[in-house]
């Protein structure tokens, strides 16, 4: 499964890592929401990702494996 979130804001930088702890370009905030996310979503053997591009906006992706009931 992906799910993909898209916005169209002013895209994040060259060079910065948002998925590095306590890093944040928000006047608010600890940095720490999008490492959380990522850690869950990989104990779930999924991955968390980014594409953007500045001034053009930022998609996330997220993928899972397909669910097998046993």
């Amino acid at each position: 499964m992906i799910v993909e979130v898209r916005d169209t804001g002013v895209g994040i930088a060259k060079g910065i890592d948002i998925f590095e702890p306590f890093k944040t370009i928000k006047a608010s905030g600890t940095g720490l929401g999008l490492v959380i996310g990522r850690q869950i979503v990989s104990r779930h053997k999924g991955s968390l990702f980014d594409i953007s591009e500045p001034g053009k906006g930022t998609s996330f992706f997220l993928t899972l494996p397909a669910y097998s009931p046993s």
